[in-house]
């Protein structure tokens, strides 16, 4: 008995000084783990409601950028077809041939 209590007692000693200094940092009441449930609800919730938003704003975002393309081509007109390509350079001459002679 006196062996457990020897092993026991400085464990449970270094337990609640570690729970002790633990409770400054941290709050470790219990009233924070009965409701985990409905707090997963809530995070889904919000997941959902950002998720809905940055589709939105991702929307809008490509609605300004087509109003503002819409609008450069009104005021400057439409110069992407305006200008033809230019012509693709003449290709190089081809390389003379050297005829080797097979005697010499």
């Amino acid at each position: 008995y006196k062996a457990v209590l020897k092993r026991l007692l400085p464990f449970a000693a270094t337990f609640f000084v570690a729970v002790f200094i633990t409770s400054f940092f941290v709050d470790i009441s219990f009233s924070r783990f009965d409701n985990w449930r409905a707090r997963r609800w809530e995070r889904r919730n919000a997941c959902e409601r950002l998720m809905r938003e940055n589709e939105e704003l991702r929307n809008d975002n490509l609605r300004l950028k087509n109003e503002l393309q819409n609008r450069r081509i009104e005021i400057n007109g439409d110069f992407s077809d305006a200008v033809p390509a230019p012509p693709l350079p003449p290709l190089p001459p081809a390389a003379p041939r050297i005829k080797l002679s097979h005697g010499e």
